[in-house]
């Protein structure tokens, strides 16, 4: 009991386990997100092996069945404090891949990179979502 009370403090502060268990957390929500191509909208990092519908669009051409839509991107806040504006849909606007990003009106660019960035969104965006967080929790 007193080497518990004794040497427990020291050994929590030089191992840190909290870092090694933030660490590991932090891996597993990546690696989760990386499964499901989520990882540009969760994490903000483009990854382009997680963008390729190249097969699947061939596929398609191929048996005549309709084209997926060219708006694989969503226009997003960059950060937490954007204000929302009740009734108006300009949070999270699809665009293209080679589309300019742009802002609300009154920005100035500035402002729309520092508030705006471009995210990439899968086919069957909302239940892969539903299935990450299904995964994660």
């Amino acid at each position: 009991m007193v080497f518990f009370h004794v040497f427990g403090p020291w050994i929590l502060k030089v191992a840190r386990p909290h870092r090694i268990f933030r660490l590991a957390v932090k891996r597993w929500f990546q690696w989760s997100a990386k499964k499901f191509s989520l990882t540009s909208f969760l994490f903000g990092e483009r990854s382009p092996d997680e963008e390729s519908d190249i097969h699947i669009e061939s596929i398609l051409s191929s048996t005549g069945l309709p084209q997926p839509s060219n708006y694989r991107f969503l226009r997003v806040p960059n950060h937490d404090h954007i204000e929302v504006t009740p009734g108006v849909r300009d949070v999270m606007i699809p665009c293209r891949e080679n589309d300019p990003l742009f802002g609300r009106p009154h920005e100035s660019p500035e402002e729309v990179n520092a508030n705006w960035t471009k995210v990439y969104i899968p086919r069957h965006f909302k239940p892969r979502v539903m299935f990450y967080f299904y995964n994660s929790s």
